[in-house]
Protein backbone atom coordinates (compact mmCIF):
# COMPACT_ATOMS: atom_id res chain seq x y z
CA UNK A 1 0.00 0.00 0.00
CA UNK A 2 1.35 3.36 -0.96
CA UNK A 3 1.59 6.58 1.21
CA UNK A 4 -1.85 8.73 0.70
CA UNK A 5 -3.10 11.63 1.51
CA UNK A 6 -3.69 11.09 5.37
CA UNK A 7 0.02 9.43 5.79
CA UNK A 8 1.67 12.26 4.53
CA UNK A 9 -0.37 14.43 6.46
CA UNK A 10 0.00 12.52 9.93
CA UNK A 11 3.55 13.05 9.69
CA UNK A 12 4.00 16.24 8.13
CA UNK A 13 1.67 17.65 11.23
CA UNK A 14 3.27 16.35 13.86
CA UNK A 15 6.83 17.01 12.10
CA UNK A 16 5.28 20.61 12.81
CA UNK A 17 4.14 20.56 16.05
CA UNK A 18 7.90 19.21 17.23
CA UNK A 19 9.58 22.45 15.39
CA UNK A 20 7.33 24.70 16.71
CA UNK A 21 7.71 23.25 20.03
CA UNK A 22 11.45 23.11 19.93
CA UNK A 23 12.20 26.13 18.28
CA UNK A 24 9.71 28.32 20.20
CA UNK A 25 9.83 26.60 23.68
CA UNK A 26 13.66 25.29 23.40
CA UNK A 27 11.83 21.55 24.66
CA UNK A 28 14.72 19.89 25.38
CA UNK A 29 17.14 19.46 27.60
CA UNK A 30 21.29 17.90 26.19
CA UNK A 31 22.70 15.18 28.08
CA UNK A 32 26.07 13.03 28.19
CA UNK A 33 25.92 10.10 29.97
CA UNK A 34 25.85 6.22 29.72
CA UNK A 35 24.27 3.78 27.60
CA UNK A 36 22.96 0.24 28.59
CA UNK A 37 22.76 -2.75 27.24
CA UNK A 38 19.02 -3.18 26.57
CA UNK A 39 17.20 -6.34 24.96
CA UNK A 40 14.57 -6.01 22.49
CA UNK A 41 13.06 -9.15 21.03
CA UNK A 42 11.53 -7.53 17.86
CA UNK A 43 15.21 -7.18 16.55
CA UNK A 44 16.55 -10.31 15.54
CA UNK A 45 20.30 -10.28 14.87
CA UNK A 46 20.86 -7.43 16.67
CA UNK A 47 21.82 -5.70 20.35
CA UNK A 48 20.39 -2.24 21.98
CA UNK A 49 21.87 0.13 24.14
CA UNK A 50 19.39 2.51 25.70
CA UNK A 51 19.62 5.61 27.39
CA UNK A 52 17.22 6.61 30.34
CA UNK A 53 14.90 9.08 27.92
CA UNK A 54 12.25 7.64 25.69
CA UNK A 55 13.56 9.82 22.65
CA UNK A 56 16.11 12.27 21.18
CA UNK A 57 16.20 15.40 19.13
CA UNK A 58 16.90 14.30 15.25
CA UNK A 59 16.40 17.64 13.70
CA UNK A 60 19.70 19.61 13.15
CA UNK A 61 18.11 22.96 12.82
CA UNK A 62 17.10 22.89 16.46
CA UNK A 63 19.67 25.99 18.03
CA UNK A 64 21.62 24.75 20.15
CA UNK A 65 20.61 21.00 20.46
CA UNK A 66 23.13 18.09 20.36
CA UNK A 67 22.04 15.93 17.78
CA UNK A 68 24.20 12.66 17.42
CA UNK A 69 25.97 11.39 14.58
CA UNK A 70 27.84 8.27 16.95
CA UNK A 71 28.57 7.08 20.18
CA UNK A 72 31.73 6.65 22.08
CA UNK A 73 33.42 4.01 23.23
CA UNK A 74 35.49 5.34 26.15
CA UNK A 75 37.30 8.30 23.70
CA UNK A 76 36.68 6.32 20.27
CA UNK A 77 34.07 7.93 18.26
CA UNK A 78 32.38 5.53 16.74
CA UNK A 79 30.33 6.57 13.94
CA UNK A 80 26.93 5.86 12.58
CA UNK A 81 27.25 2.73 9.90
CA UNK A 82 30.59 1.39 11.72
CA UNK A 83 29.55 -1.93 13.48
CA UNK A 84 25.74 -1.65 11.88
CA UNK A 85 25.43 1.55 14.21
CA UNK A 86 21.80 3.00 13.61
CA UNK A 87 20.51 5.39 15.88
CA UNK A 88 17.44 5.31 17.12
CA UNK A 89 15.89 8.65 18.22
CA UNK A 90 12.36 7.85 18.32
CA UNK A 91 13.01 5.45 21.05
CA UNK A 92 16.29 6.86 22.86
CA UNK A 93 18.56 4.41 22.06
CA UNK A 94 21.43 2.85 19.12
CA UNK A 95 21.51 -0.17 17.13
CA UNK A 96 24.57 -2.42 16.66
CA UNK A 97 24.81 -5.70 15.10
CA UNK A 98 25.16 -8.98 17.22
CA UNK A 99 28.12 -9.73 18.91
CA UNK A 100 29.14 -6.02 19.88
CA UNK A 101 29.61 -5.18 23.82
CA UNK A 102 31.50 -2.90 25.50
CA UNK A 103 31.12 0.15 27.45
CA UNK A 104 29.18 2.73 25.15
CA UNK A 105 28.06 7.01 26.19
CA UNK A 106 26.60 9.34 23.48
CA UNK A 107 25.74 13.15 24.00
CA UNK A 108 22.20 14.18 22.44
CA UNK A 109 19.55 16.24 23.57
CA UNK A 110 16.97 14.30 25.09
CA UNK A 111 12.94 15.89 24.21
CA UNK A 112 11.35 18.01 26.70
CA UNK A 113 8.06 16.19 25.34
CA UNK A 114 8.33 13.15 24.05
CA UNK A 115 5.65 12.59 20.96
CA UNK A 116 3.17 9.71 19.79
CA UNK A 117 0.72 9.30 16.78
CA UNK A 118 -2.27 7.34 18.24
CA UNK A 119 -5.58 6.35 17.53
CA UNK A 120 -6.30 5.04 20.94
CA UNK A 121 -9.02 6.19 22.87
CA UNK A 122 -9.06 9.00 25.57
CA UNK A 123 -9.72 7.11 28.42
CA UNK A 124 -7.16 4.71 27.63
CA UNK A 125 -3.96 6.86 27.21
CA UNK A 126 -5.32 9.00 30.55
CA UNK A 127 -6.45 6.20 32.65
CA UNK A 128 -5.45 2.44 31.26
CA UNK A 129 -1.94 3.72 30.08
CA UNK A 130 1.34 3.30 32.79
CA UNK A 131 2.22 6.67 31.72
CA UNK A 132 6.17 6.94 33.34
CA UNK A 133 7.60 10.40 33.65
CA UNK A 134 11.43 10.45 33.67
CA UNK A 135 13.08 12.36 37.22
CA UNK A 136 13.51 15.92 36.99
CA UNK A 137 16.46 15.79 38.58
CA UNK A 138 18.46 12.74 38.38
CA UNK A 139 19.23 10.60 35.66
CA UNK A 140 18.09 7.05 36.18
CA UNK A 141 21.17 4.21 36.15
CA UNK A 142 18.97 1.80 33.31
CA UNK A 143 17.66 2.51 30.03
CA UNK A 144 14.44 3.39 28.78
CA UNK A 145 12.23 0.35 28.07
CA UNK A 146 11.70 0.23 23.84
CA UNK A 147 7.98 -0.65 24.28
CA UNK A 148 6.82 1.81 27.15
CA UNK A 149 5.90 5.56 26.16
CA UNK A 150 7.85 8.13 28.36
CA UNK A 151 6.61 11.45 29.60
CA UNK A 152 6.36 14.53 29.79
CA UNK A 153 4.49 13.42 26.27
CA UNK A 154 2.52 14.71 23.51
CA UNK A 155 -0.41 11.87 22.38
CA UNK A 156 -0.96 13.85 18.63
CA UNK A 157 -4.29 11.56 17.14
CA UNK A 158 -6.53 12.86 14.48
CA UNK A 159 -10.35 12.30 15.13
CA UNK A 160 -12.10 12.76 11.92
CA UNK A 161 -11.62 14.08 8.45
CA UNK A 162 -13.96 14.82 5.58
CA UNK A 163 -13.88 16.65 1.70
CA UNK A 164 -16.43 19.48 1.71
CA UNK A 165 -17.36 20.69 -1.75
CA UNK A 166 -15.14 23.50 -2.23
CA UNK A 167 -15.00 25.20 -6.00
CA UNK A 168 -16.10 24.41 -9.65
CA UNK A 169 -13.67 21.40 -11.31
CA UNK A 170 -14.05 19.11 -8.55
CA UNK A 171 -12.13 21.23 -6.08
CA UNK A 172 -12.81 19.60 -2.16
CA UNK A 173 -12.05 21.35 1.30
CA UNK A 174 -10.10 18.71 3.03
CA UNK A 175 -10.77 19.49 6.52
CA UNK A 176 -8.80 17.30 9.38
CA UNK A 177 -9.66 17.34 13.24
CA UNK A 178 -6.76 16.59 15.15
CA UNK A 179 -6.24 16.69 19.25
CA UNK A 180 -3.35 16.69 20.73
CA UNK A 181 -3.16 15.47 24.41
CA UNK A 182 -0.31 17.18 26.41
CA UNK A 183 0.44 15.16 29.56
CA UNK A 184 3.09 16.02 32.79
CA UNK A 185 3.89 15.90 36.22
CA UNK A 186 4.37 19.79 35.56
CA UNK A 187 1.51 22.16 35.34
CA UNK A 188 3.93 25.07 34.09
CA UNK A 189 4.63 22.68 31.45
CA UNK A 190 1.08 21.53 30.42
CA UNK A 191 0.65 25.11 30.01
CA UNK A 192 4.00 25.82 27.87
CA UNK A 193 3.30 23.94 25.38
CA UNK A 194 -0.37 24.58 24.93
CA UNK A 195 -0.14 28.18 24.91
CA UNK A 196 2.85 27.79 22.01
CA UNK A 197 0.35 25.51 20.57
CA UNK A 198 -2.46 27.99 20.36
CA UNK A 199 -0.16 30.55 18.40
CA UNK A 200 -0.35 28.11 15.84
CA UNK A 201 -3.74 29.02 14.89
CA UNK A 202 -3.74 30.51 11.18
CA UNK A 203 -0.21 29.30 10.52
CA UNK A 204 0.40 26.95 7.57
CA UNK A 205 2.34 23.61 7.18
CA UNK A 206 3.68 22.26 4.55
CA UNK A 207 2.38 18.67 3.82
CA UNK A 208 5.87 16.49 3.19
CA UNK A 209 6.08 12.93 1.02
CA UNK A 210 7.75 11.32 3.60
CA UNK A 211 8.61 11.45 7.17
CA UNK A 212 12.00 12.01 8.44
CA UNK A 213 12.62 8.59 10.24
CA UNK A 214 12.81 5.31 8.88
CA UNK A 215 11.08 2.44 10.41
CA UNK A 216 14.60 1.94 12.82
CA UNK A 217 13.93 4.96 13.76
CA UNK A 218 17.02 6.90 12.17
CA UNK A 219 17.22 9.28 9.48
CA UNK A 220 15.61 8.01 6.76
CA UNK A 221 18.21 9.68 3.81
CA UNK A 222 21.83 10.76 4.21
CA UNK A 223 23.20 11.91 7.48
CA UNK A 224 21.43 13.95 9.00
CA UNK A 225 18.12 15.93 9.07
CA UNK A 226 17.06 19.68 8.86
CA UNK A 227 13.34 20.08 9.18
CA UNK A 228 13.74 23.70 7.36
CA UNK A 229 15.64 21.85 4.64
CA UNK A 230 13.27 19.67 4.07
CA UNK A 231 10.56 21.84 3.60
CA UNK A 232 12.21 24.39 1.23
CA UNK A 233 13.72 21.19 -1.01
CA UNK A 234 9.33 20.45 -1.12
CA UNK A 235 7.87 23.44 -1.29
CA UNK A 236 4.49 23.51 -3.33
CA UNK A 237 2.04 26.01 -2.58
CA UNK A 238 -0.68 24.35 -3.30
CA UNK A 239 0.42 21.71 -0.57
CA UNK A 240 0.00 24.19 2.33
CA UNK A 241 -1.95 23.18 5.14
CA UNK A 242 -3.88 25.48 7.16
CA UNK A 243 -4.61 25.81 10.45
CA UNK A 244 -7.74 27.25 10.85
CA UNK A 245 -8.68 27.43 14.13
CA UNK A 246 -6.97 25.88 17.22
CA UNK A 247 -8.35 25.39 21.20
CA UNK A 248 -6.51 24.54 24.24
CA UNK A 249 -8.58 23.46 27.45
CA UNK A 250 -7.62 21.60 30.73
CA UNK A 251 -9.63 19.53 32.67
CA UNK A 252 -11.02 21.42 35.73
CA UNK A 253 -9.24 20.66 39.01
CA UNK A 254 -11.23 18.66 40.54
CA UNK A 255 -11.25 16.12 37.51
CA UNK A 256 -7.88 16.33 37.28
CA UNK A 257 -7.56 14.89 40.98
CA UNK A 258 -9.45 12.37 40.33
CA UNK A 259 -7.66 11.45 36.91
CA UNK A 260 -4.14 10.93 38.44
CA UNK A 261 -2.19 13.27 41.65
CA UNK A 262 1.21 12.10 40.05
CA UNK A 263 -0.07 14.20 36.15
CA UNK A 264 -1.52 16.68 34.25
CA UNK A 265 -3.61 16.81 31.37
CA UNK A 266 -4.10 19.79 29.18
CA UNK A 267 -5.66 19.22 25.13
CA UNK A 268 -5.35 20.85 22.37
CA UNK A 269 -8.16 20.63 19.36
CA UNK A 270 -6.61 21.78 15.77
CA UNK A 271 -8.88 22.13 12.57
CA UNK A 272 -6.73 22.08 9.74
CA UNK A 273 -7.95 22.64 5.97
CA UNK A 274 -6.30 22.10 2.30
CA UNK A 275 -8.31 22.69 -0.41
CA UNK A 276 -7.28 19.98 -3.09
CA UNK A 277 -8.57 17.68 -5.84
CA UNK A 278 -8.99 14.59 -4.76
CA UNK A 279 -10.33 12.88 -8.25
CA UNK A 280 -7.83 13.74 -10.00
Amino acid sequence: MVNTYLHNLNDSFRNFLEYELQTKGQAFRNVSGLLYNMGDGGLSGKVTYSSPFGQWIYNTGIANANVPSGVFSGSTFVPRGQDGLILDFERGRVIFDSGVNGSFTAVYAAKDFNFYLTSAPDAKLLFENKNTFRPKFTIPFTGADPKAVYGPMIYIKRDYAKNEPFALGGEDNQCSYFRAIILSDSEWMVDAAGSIFMDAARKNFPLLPLPPLNRYGDIRTGQSYNYLDDVNANFDPTKLVHIASVDYYRFDAKTETSLNPSFYAGFVEFQCELPRFPRI
